[in-house]
């Protein structure tokens, strides 16, 4: 079997059935940006004669597979004995058979889950980065000078002594000016934290 290659990474696609398509997608998490469906044949394809009644109620002839809905038309009703015995023409069979919008569904899920993933591959670096970034000379000075100005007290509570340094924002990363710092205890950073992540706010409403 040939294997597919994503057009974007040149990593190979995985392949999926849904419905009546062919599904292939690439779920490399520095891609996740290749998405490509195509209709899969019918297994089953056999075209039998059909009564088709038309918006005038006009009768014609038409052929018809009951497995994936496909018709063609063109057929002489003289050419077919005892017309009244022949089935009904069926409505609806293409759209079940062959689900487009299920597959955009599909196809939507895809490109949400492929930003989530980025975002989280995003945090993992930026934390990863953060990390070294408080291990440095330059950070732990400037810990000090901060925890200095503020009496070594949360700025918080106004209660506890304060072990660690609060970002007021990212805005300055690594280039932080001593007013965007602050010094806080270890309880009302946790809680700071939780905040500025929405997780209290989620639990409130």
């Amino acid at each position: 079997m040939e294997t597919m290659n994503c057009p974007e990474c040149n990593s190979d696609l995985k392949k999926t059935i849904t419905g009546n398509f062919e599904i292939n997608y690439c779920d490399n998490i520095e891609c996740f940006s290749h998405f490509s469906y195509q209709k899969r044949e019918c297994n089953n394809h056999h075209l039998q004669a059909v009564r088709f009644y038309s918006k005038n109620n006009s009768l014609y002839i038409r052929k018809q597979c009951f497995c994936c809905g496909e018709s063609v038309s063109g057929f002489k009703k003289a050419d077919f004995e005892n017309i009244d015995l022949l089935p009904i023409y069926k409505e609806g069979i293409s759209d079940d058979f062959c689900d487009i919008g299920f597959t955009f569904q599909y196809q939507q899920r895809y490109y949400e889950k492929g930003k989530f993933l980025k975002r989280e591959r995003e945090k993992e670096v930026w934390f990863a980065e953060h990390n070294n970034y408080l291990k440095s000379d330059e950070w732990k000075s400037k810990r000090l000078l901060v925890l200095k100005r503020d009496n070594y007290t949360c700025q918080s509570c106004l209660l506890n002594k304060a072990t660690q340094i609060h970002h007021k924002s990212y805005r300055y990363w690594q280039n932080e000016p001593l007013f965007d710092l602050i010094s806080v205890c270890f309880d009302c950073h946790e809680l700071i934290t939780k905040i500025d992540r929405g997780e209290l706010i989620k639990k409130a409403f």
